[in-house]
């Protein structure tokens, strides 16, 4: 089963770096999500609260951005050789 799918990964690279896109986006949101809930917990100002989720919803986004670029661009680049 897992050479099988080892097998496949191998012959489908552009399916493997849609899955790890995939993989990096969720984990990102996940991470986003975590933190958001353990800040609401240990911060007592709610302006705190607010500006500080914000900031982090920033961060991840822009992680997110930056991952989509950097495997779009890697795809282009590879298309074209």
């Amino acid at each position: 089963m897992i050479e099988n799918l080892k097998y496949w990964f191998i012959d489908h690279p552009t399916s493997t770096n849609i899955i790890k896109y995939f993989i990096w986006v969720i984990v990102i949101v996940i991470v986003i999500a975590w933190m958001r809930r353990l800040l609401m917990k240990k911060l007592p100002d709610s302006s705190v609260k607010y500006k500080t989720q914000k900031g982090i919803e920033i961060i991840g986004y822009t992680l997110v951005i930056l991952v989509t670029v950097t495997y779009f661009t890697e795809n282009i680049k590879l298309c074209l050789n």
